[in-house]
């Protein structure tokens, strides 16, 4: 059977990361990298792992980079420290492991609790890309929603990760805005310039799909305030993009030669 490395970054997480690390107890390794955290976040993950380490924050995707260098394993599963491994997952992925995969790497479906029940169809199945070759992977720089560059084709597993990543809708809000003015700022970064068509056009096409699409209404009121808040996110992210590029336009050397002109 092929040995596993669990590679997890985080910070602040008191409230979840002992639940996340106590689904993954089977792993052969638990590596576990903290951004200097204020809370007991440390101190319950070395209950769990004999490799917890700290390192001050330098992006999600460099995080990640770091954390999987610290893996010895032939294997990696990266783990959030708001996601769960339910006991279907861990022994699916037992099992693949003790043959040997066809694949460099496997996406898993991730299934979201909210509001008091798993959303089954707003963000499900959300797949990611999270059990791969060591060798094989490494992640994206980017600062938000970092990817997986994977050396090789990838598969699909059949069973969910558990996803409690908001605990309350002032969470989501929160998160919403850190979100947001990251998305923004790569956005900008990458060279996008700001549309009227997205401020305008991007929040009810999320809503539509995620409400109408994906069937979200079947996910009762949490599934609408999901679907709305996507909404939100997709609007504020535009919003902040507008707001990156009036500024980068009046701090332009163009613009300071006019003002100073006048």
């Amino acid at each position: 059977m092929s040995r596993l490395s669990v590679v997890m970054i985080c910070y602040n997480e008191e409230a979840m990361v002992g639940k996340s690390l106590a689904s993954v107890q089977w792993a052969d390794e638990i590596v576990v990298l903290d951004s200097c955290s204020t809370d007991r976040t440390v101190e319950i993950a070395r209950q769990f792992s004999g490799c917890v380490v700290q390192s001050s924050w330098q992006g999600f995707g460099r995080q990640k980079n770091l954390a999987l260098a610290r893996a010895t394993s032939p294997w990696v599963l990266s783990l959030d420290a708001d996601e769960v491994v339910s006991p279907a997952l861990a022994q699916e992925i037992r099992s693949l492991l003790s043959r040997e995969p066809a694949c460099a790497g496997y996406r898993i479906p991730r299934m979201t609790w909210y509001l008091g029940r798993f959303l089954r169809h707003v963000w499900f199945p959300d797949s990611k890309l999270r059990l791969f070759r060591r060798e094989q992977g490494h992640w994206g720089e980017e600062e938000v929603h970092e990817s997986l560059h994977l050396d090789g084709p990838a598969g699909s597993l059949q069973q969910p990760l558990l996803h409690y990543s908001f605990p309350s809708i002032r969470d989501h809000i929160e998160t919403l805005q850190r979100y947001t003015s990251l998305g923004a700022e790569d956005l900008r970064r990458a060279g996008r310039s700001f549309s009227w068509l997205r401020l305008l056009g991007s929040p009810p096409a999320m809503f539509f799909k995620q409400y109408v699409w994906k069937r979200g209404f079947l996910d009762g009121l949490p599934g609408f305030i999901a679907c709305a808040l996507s909404g939100v996110h997709e609007f504020v992210k535009y919003a902040k993009l507008y707001e990156l590029c009036r500024a980068g336009e009046s701090l332009s050397p163009a613009g300071s030669q006019e003002k100073v002109t006048d």
